[in-house]
């Protein structure tokens, strides 16, 4: 097999781990919960209930740090909102001010936190407060559709036809525009050159995820892929070796083998411009689809 230059320079390959969409038919962005999905169940009497409640909470994206305030009613309410956001901003980019209070009101919401973040995620900054008066939300995209999305799916992932005050707002920045309407996570996962080794320094990011995917206990596809550099069909062996190389390692952490699927796309799918190193660079990516 003929290296590529990917290859050449040692790969760093992006893993974007993508979430189950949250709903169809919305301009494609993939936004509104779906009808099937499972409810963020935070105290049994709101499960027996099964009204969604919009809780009391307080979040803001700025300067690189998610800011979380409110109150909530115990220990695991409190996890529930944190545990997804550290997996996905980072544990040192989360300021924790949640107040457990046993009088606080119970969140029940329509989608799961976890899903709801990482929409958030694909903004440069957000504010977004829930109170039982109703969701403010104001935010920045890198794009028209994905502002609109996000401003449709703010109305139905809490509590559905939740009236929303607040306007998000577009600046023109591919770099901040969504490439996938599915992504959960993408993370830097670097590969030894010219091989499927998983490097050393994956390994840590890898046991993060793989507690995640223990816990939720969805069924996952492990998607390789490469930019369109060099051969294509030694690119579709090398991303299937990889993709096979990173469930390995999460069944090593525990996740069930069932819950993995290893896909091999080469050059298939680019997310990003081939003629740029930058494109290119988001191009070489395995990703953890439904």
């Amino acid at each position: 097999m003929s290296l590529n230059t990917e290859e050449k320079i040692g790969l760093s390959a992006g893993l974007v781990f993508a979430a189950l969409a949250i709903g169809a038919g919305l301009l494609s962005t993939k936004l509104l919960p779906s009808l099937n999905s499972k409810p963020a169940a935070v105290a049994s009497a709101s499960a027996a209930t099964e009204q969604f409640v919009l809780g009391d909470l307080h979040m803001v994206l700025a300067d690189g740090k998610v800011t979380i305030t409110g109150r909530v009613a115990d220990e695991a309410s409190k996890n529930r909102i944190l545990k997804p956001a550290r997996l996905l901003w980072g544990p040192d980019h989360i300021v924790d001010q949640i107040t457990v209070d046993a009088t606080a009101p119970a969140f029940w919401w329509a989608a799961r936190p976890i899903e709801i973040f990482a929409r958030l995620k694909q903004l440069s900054a957000f504010d977004l407060k829930l109170a039982d008066t109703g969701i403010h939300f104001s935010g920045v995209a890198g794009n028209a559709k994905l502002a609109e999305g996000i401003k449709l799916g703010a109305s139905n992932w809490f509590k559905p036809g939740s009236a929303v005050t607040g306007n998000v707002t577009v600046t023109d920045d591919a770099q901040l525009a969504v490439w996938n309407d599915g992504v959960l996570l993408n993370e830097s996962i670097e590969f030894a050159t010219g091989s499927a080794d998983v490097s050393a320094n994956s390994h840590e990011r890898l046991k993060e995820i793989a507690t995640f995917l223990v816990e939720d206990g969805r069924v996952v596809r492990i998607v390789g892929h490469t930019d369109n550099t060099g051969d294509a069909a030694a690119n579709k062996t090398l991303s299937l070796q990889r993709a096979e190389s990173v469930r390995m390692i999460l069944i090593q952490n525990g996740v069930k083998g069932t819950q993995l699927i290893a896909v091999g796309m080469g050059q298939e799918q680019p997310i990003a411009d081939n003629n740029t190193e930058t494109g290119r660079q988001k191009n070489r990516r395995i990703e953890l689809a439904n």
